[in-house]
């Protein structure tokens, strides 16, 4: 299982952009990919150093910090992951 990190503000574009491409995303990879969403104020961003929204860490990774990721990169890096195509 690969697990999806969105740190965001629910009230701001870009962040709720980034959660609906991460859903659509993990859809390709259905029961493989879990997806978290967290203030960018919470400890676990505090944890990874964040100070900017929005930002996606995967499988421990930190992929961006305030900006989006694509669903391009974002299918690959999983699908690189898993071993399989997007």
């Amino acid at each position: 299982m690969i697990l999806i990190k969105i740190f965001g503000d629910p009230d701001e574009p870009e962040c709720k952009r980034q959660m609906s491409i991460a859903k659509a995303v993990s859809e390709r990879f259905p029961g493989q990919v879990e997806i978290l969403a967290f203030s960018a104020e919470s400890d676990e961003a505090m944890e990874y150093g964040i100070v900017r929204v929005p930002a996606v860490v995967a499988d421990e990774t930190i992929l961006s910090v305030g900006n989006l990721v694509p669903a391009g990169r974002l299918k690959k890096y999983i699908g690189a992951l898993l071993g399989v195509e997007g």
